[in-house]
């Protein structure tokens, strides 16, 4: 699971990061996990967007080789749910990928995702909800939270350097702390 996280400069260009830790664990009664480094990023682009994936690795996959249609204008949350996400749906469908799990009787989608274009910051939730949020920066996967409390502690005193350089301290304290996420990191931003 790891973390992505996305980072917007004031100038409006955000920067999406992620680690490269997988974890795969046994399906026998043991229940051994292991982390390894992986060498596909969780981080990469379709077209002018720029995406930031945790999750399944084969819906990743699936979801990188897409092409997504540009917005005429700004992009905005009704355009991605119907022009993204039911795409990656059904996209996911023919490809016979089991895209949901059960939890609680609940079903959720086995992947979240950050997708950035221009200024904009999308989360794409586990139930598949599109969430713009008002804060300049965003991070999911397992080491989420930790993430978001380096970025939150770095907005309520000075800012150091630029967006970028957030990032990459973001993504070191994930690294640093926690056993989810490891370098190296692939970074991009939303400037073509």
């Amino acid at each position: 699971m790891s973390v992505a996280i996305a980072v917007r400069d004031p100038g409006g260009k955000v920067y999406v990061g992620g680690d490269s830790a997988v974890i795969s664990s046994s399906t026998g009664d043991v229940g051994i996990a292991t982390l390894a480094t992986a060498s596909n990023p969780k981080v990469f682009r379709i077209g002018q967007y720029v995406i930031g994936g945790c999750g399944s690795p084969r819906i990743l996959n699936v979801i990188q080789g897409m092409e997504w249609p540009e917005p005429e204008g700004e992009l905005d949350r009704p355009f991605v749910t119907r022009e993204i996400i039911t795409p990656i749906q059904e996209t996911l469908g023919n490809h016979n990928v089991a895209m949901m799990a059960h939890e609680g009787g609940e079903a959720i989608f086995k992947v979240q995702l950050i997708i950035a274009h221009g200024n904009k910051i999308y989360e794409v939730t586990p139930e598949l909800a599109v969430i713009e949020y008002q804060d300049d920066f965003l991070a999911i996967g397992a080491a989420a939270e930790l993430a978001r409390g380096v970025l939150w502690t770095m907005d309520k005193t000075a800012k150091p350097k630029g967006a970028k350089d957030r990032l990459v301290m973001a993504l070191t304290a994930t690294s640093e702390l926690t056993v989810v996420s490891r370098p190296p990191y692939v970074i991009m931003d939303t400037e073509a």
